[in-house]
């Protein structure tokens, strides 16, 4: 099996780690509202961890669709904390598909489920280069989204 990257490591399918190294375990665990429930913001989260963010299961590994999962948590979100701890979350996962991508290493099974059908004829790499650029685009407006919810604080 190949051997390489920072830590010598590979994951189960050969695929070396990546340098994004996104949370496995729920953040919404560890912070507390006085009055507040996060119950079903952490069931939430963990499910959304356990459906889509195994990386040695292809079947359950789709970092877009978790990032989502995080967008989606916002309108359960009372504090500005909660939505950027969001926006963030959503970008380091957006980032990890993006370096898959990029890298071109493989556990992107779940490339063409993001394929518009205005590109279906495209060859192949076309396809990756504008998920790339989409997911580039989201990444910015994620952070950018995230850096103003912390200055208006």
């Amino acid at each position: 099996p190949l051997v390489g990257g920072r830590m010598a490591s590979t994951l189960g399918h050969g695929r070396e780690e990546g340098e994004v190294r996104c949370s496995r375990t729920p953040r919404f665990l560890g912070l507390d509202v006085p009055g507040y429930s996060l119950k079903p913001i952490q069931r939430y989260e963990e499910r959304s961890i356990h459906l889509w963010g195994d990386e040695e299961v292809e079947e359950r590994w789709d970092p877009i669709k978790l990032g989502l999962a995080y967008i989606d948590l916002t309108p359960s979100c009372d504090l500005p904390l909660q939505v950027a701890m969001c926006f963030i979350n959503s970008a380091l996962w957006m980032w990890r598909a993006l370096q898959l991508l990029g890298d071109n290493c493989g556990g992107d099974g779940w490339f063409d489920d993001y394929i518009f059908e205005d590109i279906w004829s495209a060859p192949q790499e076309a396809k990756r280069v504008a998920l790339q650029y989409s997911l580039k685009r989201t990444i910015f407006e994620l952070v950018d989204y995230a850096a103003m919810m912390a200055e208006s604080q």
